[in-house]
């Protein structure tokens, strides 16, 4: 009787914490919106949805009221190279095979390099993922022509077991030549590739053919073994196309090699004929590629491009294809999509649409449709909450969940200070650092003590303000930046003193800088 008394009484540490979300807006599998809904997490998982007039009444350890809010399932981040590190390792003397060919790692294809294997997160990094909205990443290698095995995992522990759900999804394949040895060029990677294959169709006929003759032993060669089911359409490639040359020349690839890859499109994808049951991932950008003639035509074609031509096309393109996953014009810049999917939006592409591009389509492109994509009951619990439809101005996270663990954003609105005063608007900055003087422009835009804008300058181009607040006289904002091919934080620390903005810059391994902004006139 003991020993029941326990188990009714801390049933729900058995099991696991029972969180309840109420009253809320709820994207569901059918794409629609359901309203007055309630979701109830428990053991990382969606244990329950429905409406709120079925619910009934329990225990939780947790209940957030999410009245006015919205829940979306966690978008899928379907081709990023976040959180992978390359570690760099002394090359290996290797010699030519017999037909005086380099091996495969010398000619850039890297068949035994694993995503999963280079994974290096860190807290910080995911929290902001997952306030983004992307807890889903299909990880792919970056270096190379093939690159290796991509990964896809669910980002809500910096271990790396504990994140992955397929270890090894595709290989990755993209026409960057080697420098000074073949494949130098292009449409050398075609030919070398269609050797490639024959190479690996003998060294499996001499296998077999090694049993009716003992004393002919074939060697063991693990590459051979690695791409063979590639070339046997038992797994399948992902080709990274930049321009319409290369889309044309995975196209070619595909025919010589008879195989149904995943292709990346360029911004260019457009312009050929692409079958309407083809598996694409598009990058989501307006920017012409540079060898594209709508950059070489000059910078009154280049900008109508960007403005005009590139939304429509990519509108148009987009309604016709029902398997398209977008991903961000860059590695992580989900800004930079949410703003794409907006101008999409005015090209008349459905909301719905969209929402499945970035969920249910590449959950199943991944394999992982059986727990992401959708909020239904036995799926991970991995979702967002947003204070009006993602898509939508100004539409901000206010609350993520990973397999369950709680990601929120600190109401520190509570303790601050009411702001000295109005800093909304354009001002100028004056920066001095170790590095040398610097003119930037700054662009903010105030509500109570949140502070979001752009800071611009020809060093860095323009970056995000972000964490920004003024409490009082206080004002802090950080901007993220690459420096010399490594992404660095910036902290910005001032005081406003008679309309003018005094303060520090905490620039990391760079040391420190100051600075003073003045309202432009």
């Amino acid at each position: 009787m003991a020993l029941l008394l326990i188990l009714l009484c801390s049933g729900n540490q058995l099991f696991g914490e029972k969180i309840l979300l109420k009253n809320a807006t709820i994207f569901a599998p059918d794409g629609t919106y359901q309203k007055q809904f309630y979701l109830i997490i428990q053991d990382q998982k969606i244990l329950k949805t429905g409406p709120m007039t079925q619910l009934k009444e329990e225990i939780y350890d947790k209940t957030v009221d999410l009245k006015n809010q919205y829940i979306y399932p966690a978008f899928i981040d379907v081709y990023s190279q976040q959180f992978l590190v390359e570690e760099k390792k002394k090359a290996k003397k290797q010699k030519t095979d017999k037909n005086r060919r380099l091996p495969l790692l010398k000619r850039k294809y890297h068949t035994e390099r694993r995503a999963m294997d280079m994974i290096k997160a860190t807290k910080g990094k995911i929290k902001k993922n997952a306030l983004a909205g992307f807890s889903f990443l299909h990880l792919v290698p970056a270096s190379g022509i093939l690159t290796g095995t991509s990964a896809v995992c669910s980002m809500g522990s910096p271990i790396p077991d504990q994140s992955l759900l397929v270890p090894e999804r595709f290989m990755h394949l993209q026409f960057i030549p080697n420098s000074g040895q073949y494949p130098s060029i292009s449409s050398g990677i075609i030919s070398d590739l269609i050797q490639i294959r024959e190479d690996c169709y003998y060294y499996h006929r001499q296998k077999k053919q090694q049993f009716y003759n003992p004393r002919h032993r074939v060697p063991f060669n693990r590459a051979m073994e690695t791409l063979h089911p590639y070339f046997e359409k038992k797994k399948r490639l992902v080709i990274r196309t930049r321009n319409l040359v290369e889309q044309r020349m995975a196209e070619i690839l595909m025919t010589k090699l008879n195989i149904s890859p995943v292709i990346i499109l360029s911004p260019d994808g457009w312009r050929r004929p692409i079958p309407k049951n083809s598996d694409l991932i598009l990058p989501l950008s307006f920017k012409a590629p540079m060898i594209s003639k709508y950059t070489k035509m000059g910078e009154k074609l280049k900008k109508k491009s960007k403005k005009e031509i590139y939304p429509l096309k990519l509108a148009e393109f987009f309604k016709q294809h029902s398997r398209i996953s977008l991903a961000p014009p860059s590695s992580g810049d989900y800004k930079g999509l949410i703003a794409n999917i907006r101008i999409l939006m005015k090209q008349g592409v459905s909301e719905t649409k969209l929402l499945r591009a970035l969920t249910m389509v590449p959950a199943k492109l991944l394999g992982i449709d059986r727990f992401a994509g959708t909020l239904a009951a036995g799926k991970l619990a991995n979702l967002f909450i947003s204070n009006k439809k993602i898509f939508e101005d100004k539409a901000k996270i206010t609350l993520a969940f990973v397999e369950g663990r709680e990601f929120n954003i600190p109401k520190a609105s509570d303790k601050l200070k009411p702001p000295a005063g109005n800093i909304s608007g354009n001002w100028i900055m004056k920066i001095e650092s170790p590095m040398g003087n610097v003119e930037s422009q700054l662009s903010l835009s105030q509500d109570n003590n949140q502070l979001e804008g752009k800071m611009t300058s020809a060093m860095l181009g323009s970056k995000e303000i972000e964490n920004g607040i003024i409490s009082g006289k206080e004002i802090s904002w950080t901007i993220t930046a690459n420096m010399m091919g490594t992404e660095s934080v910036f902290k910005f620390s001032a005081k406003l003193e008679d309309k003018v903005i005094k303060g520090q810059i905490s620039l990391g391994s760079y040391g420190d800088a100051t600075f003073v902004a003045k309202p432009k006139k």
